[in-house]
């Protein structure tokens, strides 16, 4: 009776043993709460069982350089706040996070090249003011890390990044819930990476001294609170705007010195109603200077010779898949490329850089099929649509 007695005991124990030690085996949420690592100690001793931070998640400290001890964390549910640390060059051990529920912030790391141990990141929450802000990060020059990011909810706020020449890095974000701001960055020459933009909830793009042009904005058509393009010393046209059917707000462009060209605007200035609030126009180029002058340079463009038609060839045609599209276009204005099959469906779309001449585009998978296809390459100027053969 006692061996009995004793076997059930032994049992229990294994079968308690077995319980606890597959619980601590496996994922879990964190403790509900909010966790500040402010040492690479207190990094290494982050629980390796801890995938969920229901909370804030808080790193700042200027020891520490190794984030690979986070790397079983999948989501913050709360904010990310990775600020001040002023020795980590990488954020690797991060690349398991897809979601940040409320707002990213990279804040004053002043080594931080790049954003690569972000990469598995597909959705940033917040706040109409905040929901991915960058600033003051000095050296960073390479955005790749975000290329899986679709979706922010609140603004996009990139301030002092004095290595960043583009936003590349960006392609695959499609909606800004809040703001776009991009203030103060000494570098920044285009927004390419911008390019996929349809949806955002105001444009501020202000004192970015080399900035050149802003056509990858041309996506972006309604839902706009409000324009402030302001102190862009190099900035020559306002292409980029001329999607933007309706600001609810504000429209305020002032003190870019190169800016002659604003026609991107022109039918937001005239279209009756398409404006909700003031209109400030003043301080820019010849040109640009107010209402009146924009007026009369692009309506008088409008009224006098038509630009000529864009011209679309492809080559080798017929292919086997790989193909060479190339168009001439009068000026840099932004182009649209897509491919439709015999039946009018869309299958494919590009939008190239503006002042780009050339694409090329492999149709070899099995979603492109033998047969008939349509290329049509669509501008402010025109629309152009070739035949393209497939042979496999």
């Amino acid at each position: 009776m006692n061996y009995i007695k004793f076997y059930s005991i032994s049992l229990f124990l294994t079968a308690f043993i077995l319980l606890i030690a597959n619980h601590l085996a496996f994922p879990q949420t964190c403790p509900p709460g909010d966790y500040s690592l402010d040492s690479q100690a207190e990094v290494n001793a982050f629980p390796s069982t801890c995938t969920t931070v229901i909370g804030d998640l808080s790193i700042s400290g200027s020891d520490i350089t190794d984030l690979t001890p986070l790397s079983n964390l999948t989501s913050i549910g709360g904010s990310l706040l990775i600020q001040q640390n002023t020795s980590l060059t990488s954020l690797d051990g991060l690349d398991g996070i897809t979601s940040v529920g409320n707002v990213l912030t990279l804040y004053d790391n002043p080594v931080l090249p790049d954003v690569d141990g972000l990469s598995g990141l597909t959705s940033v929450g917040g706040v109409p003011s905040v929901g991915l802000m960058m600033a003051r990060n000095h050296v960073l020059s390479d955005l790749g890390g975000f290329s899986s990011l679709t979706s922010i909810t609140g603004a996009l706020f990139i301030n002092d990044c004095d290595a960043l020449e583009n936003l590349q890095g960006f392609n695959s974000l499609t909606t800004i819930g809040g703001r776009l701001t991009i203030i103060n960055n000494d570098n920044l020459e285009k927004l390419k990476g911008l390019q996929g933009l349809n949806s955002v909830g105001g444009i501020h793009i202000g004192n970015n001294p080399v900035l050149v042009n802003i056509n990858q904005l041309t996506g972006i058509s309604s839902g706009v609170e409000f324009i402030k393009i302001n102190h862009n010393q190099s900035l020559t046209n306002l292409n980029g705007l001329s999607g933007i059917s309706s600001v609810t707000g504000n429209v305020n462009i002032h003190s870019n010195d190169d800016l002659g060209s604003c026609c991107g605007i022109y039918d937001l200035l005239n279209t009756s109603g398409a404006i909700g609030g003031s209109i400030n126009i003043y301080n820019n180029n010849t040109g640009c200077d107010n209402v009146t002058e924009i007026n009369t340079n692009c309506g008088s463009a409008r009224m006098g010779v038509q630009a000529a038609a864009p011209e679309l060839s492809l080559f080798p045609n017929p292919s086997a898949g790989k193909v060479v599209l190339q168009w001439e276009i009068v000026n840099d204005e932004p182009v649209v490329l897509t491919i439709y099959d015999q039946l009018g469906r869309m299958l494919m779309q590009q939008r190239p850089m503006a002042g780009d001449r050339e694409l090329k585009v492999d149709l070899s998978s099995a979603d492109f099929p033998a047969g008939l296809y349509y290329v049509q390459l669509a501008a402010s100027s025109g629309r152009v649509t070739q035949a393209l053969q497939l042979n496999k």
